[in-house]
């Protein structure tokens, strides 16, 4: 169970950062070509090593012409949040939830790969969505054990705040009601 969360220009730009308190990246199993990253890493957030063995800071994002296509989880959060400015448009988006009830983010960044549909090389976007699980798909949710299951008659309510700041250059916290604090 997810929320699906995409940005694109002309806020999204080479500028703009993600600020959020998770602690872990671990990136796709499947190998991806235009990943700068090797398939099935685990590490700390957000500095990961990229195919040349060079750290990458996770939370600055790349021009729409990098070419690259990259599918991260981020996971062990200590709180449910996160904030995408731009600081050279000094304005950002935040979005802010129960983190028992969606423990992890997928980081899903296009800059101008994928070829076939829907993409046709020419997306640029970026989607940072809170999740129940780590893992794309429901078999391996239910393999690993993070799947969510609710019996007959059950029911499970959640709330997600996002807001909309300016002014900001960085985030240092989002309150579940959507408060952005930062500098």
């Amino acid at each position: 169970w997810g929320h699906h969360p995409m940005y694109g220009p002309p806020f999204l730009t080479e500028h703009c950062v993600l600020d959020t308190p998770a602690h872990r990246m671990l990136t796709d199993t499947v190998e991806d070509p235009d990943s700068r990253f090797v398939a099935g890493h685990d590490g700390p957030w957000p500095n990961c090593a990229d195919k040349s063995g060079n750290l990458v800071d996770g939370r600055r994002l790349l021009s729409g012409s990098a070419g690259v296509s990259d599918m991260m989880f981020l996971t062990e959060l200590d709180a449910g949040w996160y904030a995408l400015t731009n600081p050279a448009l000094r304005v950002g988006v935040a979005m802010a939830w129960d983190r028992e009830v969606f423990p992890h983010l997928w980081y899903y960044q296009q800059y101008g790969t994928k070829g076939g549909a829907p993409w046709w090389g020419h997306a640029h976007c970026v989607a940072i969505e809170p999740f129940t699980t780590k893992v794309p798909m429901l078999a391996e949710a239910v393999k690993a054990g993070e799947h969510r299951t609710l019996q007959p008659g059950e029911s499970l309510s959640t709330r997600l705040a996002a807001a909309a700041y300016s002014g900001l250059t960085a985030v240092s916290e989002v309150s579940r009601d959507g408060e952005v604090r930062g500098c």
